[in-house]
């Protein structure tokens, strides 16, 4: 969650300095979809913060023994059986 929170916190500076990279990348003529893809805006930013929020609060799937069996990571020719 701390990464969101600094997202959201810094989003001046990070607008700042995404605005000198996006200029720079015009300068050099960079295709105007990659300039797209470059651009951010606070709504991207928002939308970064809360996607990572989300994958925070998911349940850690490789944590998870499956029913009858030893955790997932105990051992690696479980893994290379393809149940993992």
């Amino acid at each position: 969650m701390r990464i969101a929170d600094e997202l959201e916190a810094n989003e001046a500076a990070i607008l700042d300095a995404n605005a000198v990279d996006v200029t720079a990348a015009e300068r050099r003529h960079i295709d105007a979809t990659l300039l797209q893809r470059l651009r951010l805006k606070p709504a991207k930013l928002r939308t970064l913060a809360a996607g990572i929020r989300a994958i925070a609060a998911q349940e850690e799937p490789l944590r998870k023994a499956r029913p009858g069996r030893a955790h997932a990571s105990t051992s690696c020719r479980r893994q290379l059986d393809g149940w993992c």
